[in-house]
């Protein structure tokens, strides 16, 4: 083996992350020293272009245009044509396919994701959520009041519902939060506008009729949801 040549490899072994970089390094200073050149060391080289190199190919002049990934199992550097890594020698067909299994599964089961950009329906939810969440805080903000007028017009005590009352604005701005948040967070238009479509009908009866306007405007929404077809 010519000494530029070997020099050559020990540099695309070193740039490409294949090998002990240590003792790689060590071999490229000794040839650039001119140094005795062990045969154990040449053979080093020699196994691991084999390895990692097919014979027909040209691996010197192609050192920029060499390309890399990480193992899955102990992430050091290797050549996606390697079939077994060159530092742990766990075959790398075997974790390559179960890591792309993993992300693929990753990606199906969560299917949520935050979008910057807003769109018509989102606007929409945005304004029934607040349409209909902030007259029921102001309803639970004024129950006494509220009671008080209703007791004057209907003759009956009412002071029993008040807890009822206030644990409807509380489920009703509860919802309404979720609207808001729920349009923001599922990628699919459709998802969101089946969600929003049967959710406004019980803000309407839990708001007990205060949030209709907030209703009106996420039933909108929903439906708009659902006909598009893509963000």
């Amino acid at each position: 083996m010519k000494i530029k040549s070997l020099l050559g490899k020990v540099e695309l072994l070193i740039n490409s992350g294949i090998g002990d970089v240590s003792r790689l390094t060590h071999i490229k200073n000794s040839i650039i020293e001119k140094k005795k050149m062990y045969n154990s060391d040449i053979q080093y080289v020699e196994s691991l272009l084999d390895a990692n190199f097919e014979k027909n190919e040209q691996p010197i002049n192609d050192v920029e245009k060499t390309s890399s990934f990480n193992c899955p199992k102990c992430g050091n550097t290797i050549l996606p044509s390697s079939n077994y890594c060159s530092f742990c020698g766990i075959p790398q067909q075997k974790y390559f396919d179960a890591e792309v299994f993993s992300s693929r599964f990753r990606t199906r089961s969560f299917p949520f994701r935050f979008h910057i950009s807003i769109n018509s329906y989102q606007l929409l939810a945005i304004l029934g959520g607040l349409a209909a969440m902030i007259p029921s805080l102001v309803a639970v903000y004024t129950i006494d009041k509220i009671l008080f007028s209703l007791e004057s017009y209907t003759g009956r005590d009412l002071s029993g519902f008040t807890n009822l009352f206030i644990a409807a604005g509380i489920v009703t701005s509860v919802l309404c939060i979720f609207v808001i948040t729920i349009s923001f967070i599922i990628e699919k238009p459709k998802k969101v506008g089946k969600i929003l479509f049967f959710i406004s009908f019980p803000i309407l009866i839990i708001s007990l009729g205060v949030g209709v306007i907030g209703f009106a405007l996420v039933l909108l929404a929903g439906i708009m949801a659902l006909q598009r077809r893509h963000y």
